[in-house]
């Protein structure tokens, strides 16, 4: 067995709306605009913050801790384009705008979705453009936080 490889296998997908988050319909996802040839080599912070409830008590000698409520937080790095029409990340994620992240790791990125993909969806909320600085021979860079609304789908099926 070996491992599998990820180049060219992250499909990022914003989409506006969906009928379902637990088995989106290929449809919808296809009707989405794809993202994932925008965003940075190591451009994609993805993380999982859980926050701690303190169960001390009263005559403990230690403390001690249980796990609490948790986030999901995405940041992408996105590069420009110099022409307008395909400056695609900048058009689309315009701050303020609800929305849907889709993800899918493990097909080529130029496959369209089918039936019985596996993907993660945050329903998110695209917040101010954060631009990056300018540097020698690197494209001109923004990055865009996607806030968490409401709680995504770790592994969603696509019907």
């Amino acid at each position: 067995m070996g491992d599998i490889v990820a180049t060219g296998k992250l499909k990022f997908t914003w989409v506006l709306t969906l009928s379902s988050m637990t088995s989106p319909p290929a449809s919808e996802l296809n009707a989405g605009v794809d993202l994932q040839t925008k965003i940075m080599k190591g451009g994609l912070d993805e993380g999982h913050n859980q926050s701690a409830v303190d169960n001390t008590h009263i005559s403990s000698e230690k403390e001690t801790e249980r796990g609490g409520t948790s986030k999901d937080e995405l940041t992408a790095t996105f590069k420009r384009d110099d022409i307008t029409l395909d400056d695609l990340a900048y058009n689309t994620t315009v701050p303020g705008t609800m929305g849907y992240v889709v993800i899918r790791r493990d097909k080529l990125h130029t496959t369209a979705y089918t039936a019985g993909d596996v993907v993660t969806i945050l329903p998110s909320e695209c917040g101010v453009r954060m631009p990056e600085p300018n540097t020698i021979n690197e494209p001109l860079q923004f990055k865009q936080k996607f806030f968490n609304h409401t709680a995504g789908v770790d592994a969603a099926t696509v019907a």
